[in-house]
Parts: structure tokens; sequence; C-alpha cells
């Protein structure tokens, strides 16, 4: 049986025995590390409620400990099926674990989570992933690998769990640097060169690009919509959105007299805060920050000196990049960029009713 066939098993069993008490679980669980893990109870490697003195008692432990030998390899602690996570689920196990001085722990409810234990951490920064019971799920067949008697290796596991908390910090990082001014940006480099700035412009004038979390189930239609995994990017007509040139416009209107190096944001309908990524020179410049809500049509205007916010203190998308994020919250009326924590107020220029 392949570790692929194991893993949808465990999810059968699991679905079947959803709604049994923990000892039915117990159960389960032995016969899984005996049947699909390779590990033999007649030989002691399936260890089920450990007794273990503390103080004048003994007092079991953690609800199964699979061992080699004399050696414990890891640290099970089962809940019903049907339990959400929760602290106290992770403080016993963690209690167990540091107990024993072991550094693998499984707790497993209704999900898996897998703990890459370290001692020198207190508990609340232990890492720690997830594994849903869904079919064919590759992180489970992948606990099968790294658990079964022959292929265990405790440094394995822990870069599989150091690995995963990196593509999931990594994704995240990713998804809130997606914004309707970067793809803006891009398009720009996309059509310099074919087409002249003022065509380019006034194109965007025309549509509105949005930036929002993809909904569940998500159906694409036939309009210009590319859906990712976690976002949606929406390119549609749209009358609210100001463009570069008409911002432009409206500020000479109300006698602000813009130079040339300017970076704007449009409030987007789905977000709270308005995202901005400032080309790196501009720490350099002098430049013209314009926040613009269209739906309220109101845009603040802010003139940055050259030097004027520290390269310390701003957050920079990536090593060797070419753009820095600015991040302001709708009705913060400091405009604090909550990455920097740098108060914009001191360089408003003017708030213009448009």
């Amino acid at each position: 049986m392949t570790a692929t066939e194991k893993w949808n098993r465990i999810v059968e069993y699991y679905n079947k025995h959803i709604g049994d008490l923990e000892n039915a679980i117990e159960s389960t669980w032995e016969s899984i590390f005996a049947d699909y893990f390779d590990y033999r109870r007649l030989e002691g490697e399936i260890d089920r409620q450990r007794k273990i003195p503390i103080g004048s008692t003994l007092k079991p432990t953690a609800d199964i400990i699979i061992k080699s030998g004399a050696r414990d390899l890891f640290v099970v602690e089962l809940k019903r099926h049907s339990l959400s996570f929760d602290v106290e689920m992770e403080s016993q196990l963690l209690s167990y674990l540091k107990l024993l001085r072991n550094n693998i722990g499984v707790l497993i409810c209704n999900k898996i989570y897998i703990y890459a234990y370290d001692i020198s951490k207190s508990d609340s920064k232990q890492e720690k992933i997830e594994i849903d019971f869904v079919q064919n799920n590759p992180d489970g067949v992948r606990f099968i690998e790294l658990f079964s008697k022959v292929g265990f290796d405790e440094n394995a596991i822990k870069e599989f769990v150091r690995q995963k908390i990196t593509f999931a910090r990594n994704v995240g990082i990713i998804e809130s640097e997606i914004t309707a001014d970067l793809i803006a940006d891009l398009l720009g480099g996309h059509f310099a060169g074919k087409y002249d700035i003022a065509e380019f412009e006034q194109a965007m004038g025309r549509v509105n690009i949005s930036v929002l979390p993809k909904a569940k189930n998500a159906i694409v239609n036939k309009s210009a919509r590319r859906v990712f995994s976690g976002v949606k990017v929406d390119i549609a007509g749209d009358k609210n959105r100001v463009g570069r040139r008409r911002a432009i416009e409206i500020c000479a209107l109300n006698g602000v007299i813009l130079g040339d190096k300017i970076n704007y944001a449009n409030r987007a309908e789905y977000r709270d805060f308005y995202a901005i990524d400032p080309q790196i020179e501009r720490l350099s410049q002098n430049w013209w920050l314009l926040l613009i809500d269209p739906f309220e049509k109101e845009m603040s205007v802010f003139e940055i000196p050259a030097n004027a916010l520290s390269s310390e203190r701003i957050k920079f998308r990536e090593k060797g990049a070419s753009t820095f994020l600015l991040r302001f919250k709708l009705g913060d009326y400091s405009f604090e960029d909550t990455l920097s924590n740098i108060h914009f107020k001191q360089w408003l220029v003017k708030t213009i009713k448009f």
C-alpha cells in the first residue's frame, strides 16, 4: 500500500469515527500506528498512557508515545475528531514534550498539528504546522512518509515544519504586496515603448484595477478577470477610479501644481487601507503623494521632501527591490504608515473635495 493510499484510509477512519469519545479514538490511532506506520505493539513501540513519577505519585503522560527500542521518537496527544484546536490542547502536549525531553509532538483533533519543539523557546513561539483530513492531501502523504518507522528522521521532520512555515509566510507576504498600484506599474512597464504615456494614462483612467480576497468557489466569467488561489484581480470599467491625469487636473483646478514625480493610490472598495509602492529613488527626491477616495470624492495631497523618510524605518519589498511599501488606514487622519509608523500629516498640503 502506498503512502497516499494509507493517508486516504486514515481520512476515511477520521470521518467514520468523528463522533467517538477519546478512549475509542486512542484505540483507533493505536491500530493506525501499527498498521500504517509499521510500529509493533508486541514489542512496546506503541506506548499508550505511560505513567511516570511526578512527585510521589505516578501519573499518565501523553495518550501515545511512539518508541524505537528504548528511545522515544515522538509524542501524540489525541482529542475527539469533532473538536477544534485550542491552546489548552497545545499546552498539554507541550508540557509532555518538556517533561519527556522530546522534540517532536503530534496533536490530533479535527486536524493534525505537528510540532518541532525547541526547549529554548516559550510555548507561544513553538513552531507548528497543520494538516487537514482531506483525501490526497500531499501534506498528509508526507506525514505518513516522515513518521513511519522505516522513514522516521527527526531532522527531516523539523525541516518539513520549517519549510511549510516559510512557505505560508512568503505566500502571505506576496498576497499582501499584490496591490492595484503594483499591477498598474507592471502594466506601465509592459506598454512602455509601445504607446505614448498619455495614451496609456487615458486608457488606465477608463478602467478600475482592484485586488480583493478571492471568494470561496469563485467563478471566472468572460470579463477581464484573473483568479489566483487566494486573491482576485478585477480589471473592469469604473467611472469612480481617478487616473493620474485626472488627479493632476483636479489638483491644478484647486491651486496645487504638481511636479513630475507623483505616486498615487485609489481607495479600493473592498479594502480598509491605501496600498502604495513608490520607487526607491523617491527617498532621495522631492515627490508628491496622492491618496484618492473616489467614493467620497476626496483627495489628500502630500509633498514629501527629499530624504525626509528614513530608510531604516521604511519597509522594503525585498532585498535589492526597486520599491518600498506604504500602507495607510482609511479614517486615520494622522496618515500614519502602518508599516513604519511614520506620520505623513506633517507633509499634507491640501485635502481636496472634487
